[in-house]
């Protein structure tokens, strides 16, 4: 019995060191998708950027360099001379530092939302909590996705009294589209050599969506007719709008009991509910195409930026934003590498969240209209219009275009493809055919 228990206690010690093993980057950035292939490489990345300087590293090298030598005679050669002060002041700023190391409350406020090629403000907010000064901090010292950019550089603090407390304000850039995971808020103080520093991590949002940039789109004619929708204007979140009183009626089980009119059922002596006239509603749909080819297995690891898709992308955002504006229910379909679908009321609030899909968009190697189901297009065509954006023309997307049209539902059909690959004449004329180069410039 005691065999099995200390078995299984250092079978649980065991998994505990590899989860920690696995895990021990978890305070670094990027895409969750993006690791190191090896857990022990992730582990020493992670730790040499939490704790190691640039001039550290360079030190480490000329350490490592003339340790051999070194350990053969100390005076065999002049260069090897040097180790014994490098490692005497690497030593001392490891110790000195560790006695000194901060003791700060930090807070990081970086934007939610920001699209692919501008620039947005991120917030620290850094409180010395200890009984000494700190000197030279570096606010967020951790490495941020290799897509994200810090223009102004990194935010430095020279001395911070006990107490006091500094707001700093610094520009961040982000150049692709995507759903990031920023690093963990550190912030770190090299002192007194800058080659070892410590530090204490801090608290603030980790998740910026980077959606694709647009332009409002102006003169774009799609449907607007009327059809009727059950919930009505319910599904509407614009301030302004209400339900017509119809009339009342005998309570009916499944009725919502906020409806019950209190005067009616005292007069009747039976519950009654109110009853509204539902409208008819403007109702759109917008499709995304994501079927993208294969990319090779060297491009998996950094992913080139796709023009095509990246234009289609910010072609979505822009109907969507266009759509947004006015008095239109939209639902948003994609798919890649899962089926998205997202519907939002007659209200601008919605729009952000429509643009947190398209970040996360990825291109699918398996043609995303398998994924529509006949139920799916049944439920599509008790819609006003459909707005689809393709990336391709082939006979499923001839066959859906043409289903569509079976179900009595207005079409627009976008189709992106670079310049010069085909001629206008291959394709129908009723289909808008547009360059990335248009629409991204």
């Amino acid at each position: 019995m005691t065999q099995a228990i200390s078995k299984r206690r250092d079978t649980a010690v065991k998994a505990t060191f590899r989860l920690r093993l696995q895990s021990s980057s978890a305070w670094l950035g990027g895409k969750s998708r993006h690791r190191f292939p090896s857990p022990l490489l992730s582990w020493c990345f992670a730790y040499a950027s939490r704790y190691v300087t640039l001039t550290g590293a360079a030190v480490l090298l000329c350490l490592a360099a003339f340790l051999p030598v070194a350990l053969q005679a100390i005076t065999a050669m002049p260069l090897s001379i040097l180790f014994v002060p490098l490692a005497s002041l690497l030593l001392v700023n490891l110790l000195l530092g560790y006695l000194l190391r901060p003791r700060v409350r930090c807070l990081r406020e970086p934007p939610r939302r920001i699209a692919a090629g501008s620039t947005g403000d991120i917030q620290y907010r850094v409180r010395n909590v200890g009984r000494r000064p700190v000197y030279d901090l570096t606010v967020d010292s951790l490495p941020f996705p290799l897509f994200f950019s810090l223009p102004a550089g990194r935010a430095r603090i020279d001395c911070l009294a006990p107490g006091e407390e500094v707001t700093l304000r610094m520009p961040l850039r982000a150049t692709r589209r995507g759903s990031y995971r920023l690093p963990a808020m550190y912030v770190a103080s090299g002192f007194p050599f800058h080659l070892w520093q410590w530090g204490m991590f801090g608290k603030g949002d980790r998740v910026v969506y980077v959606h694709p940039a647009f332009k409002p789109l102006v003169g774009l004619e799609l449907s607007s007719r009327m059809m009727y929708h059950p919930g009505g204007i319910s599904l509407s979140s614009k301030i302004g709008h209400s339900l017509e009183f119809q009339g009342t009626r005998e309570y009916r089980e499944g009725d919502d009991i906020r409806q019950i009119h209190w005067r009616s059922w005292a007069r009747l002596s039976r519950p009654v509910v109110r009853e509204y006239r539902e409208e008819y509603l403007c109702h759109t749909a917008v499709v995304m195409d994501t079927l993208r080819p294969r990319p090779f297995f060297w491009q998996e690891v950094l992913p080139p930026v796709d023009r095509v898709f990246e234009a289609a992308a910010s072609l979505t955002a822009a109907v969507a934003d266009h759509l947004a504006r006015q008095d239109v229910i939209i639902d948003l379909f994609a798919a890649g590498p899962d089926l998205y679908r997202l519907r939002g009321g007659r209200s601008l609030g919605f729009l952000d969240n429509m643009l947190d899909v398209l970040a996360c968009l990825e291109p699918a190697v398996v043609d995303p209209f398998t994924e529509l189901s006949e139920e799916l297009l049944t439920e599509i065509a008790e819609i006003s219009g459909v707005v689809l954006i393709l990336l391709s023309w082939d006979e499923p997307r001839q066959r859906l275009i043409d289903r569509l049209r079976q179900l009595d539902v207005d079409v627009t059909a976008f189709l992106i493809r670079p310049e010069g690959q085909a001629s206008r004449e291959e394709y129908p004329e009723w289909l808008r055919v547009l360059a990335p180069e248009a629409i991204m410039t």
